[in-house]
């Protein structure tokens, strides 16, 4: 997966029924396992399928998830400086152009 792609990624796992949402400033869950049906399950593979490997962007992801309201708030005292004074959007405005 691409940069450039966290938007389309974020888009097709919220429409596969995923409740995606950032933990903190450098972590994501794609939701509660316990409370997803089998289709739900199903639709979210493929999807992480279709994009591949996301590792390399993570902290990407995270912020992605926050800038669009969709984060959970925990103390994070690791990771929290990374992004401190660089919003994304000044360093990466292709994702800033979707209007989820």
């Amino acid at each position: 997966m691409k940069r450039h792609e966290i938007p389309e990624f974020v888009a097709a796992i919220i429409a596969a029924g995923s409740n995606i949402c950032a933990i903190g400033s450098a972590h994501y869950c794609l939701g509660d396992d316990e409370d997803v049906s089998d289709e739900v399950r199903r639709n979210v593979n493929e999807v992480i399928e279709r994009f591949g490997d996301r590792s390399h962007l993570l902290l990407d992801i995270a912020q992605y998830l926050q800038l669009r309201g969709r984060c959970i708030d925990v103390p994070d005292p690791d990771c929290s400086m990374l992004f401190a004074g660089t919003p994304m959007s000044s360093n990466h405005p292709e994702l800033m152009a979707t209007g989820e």
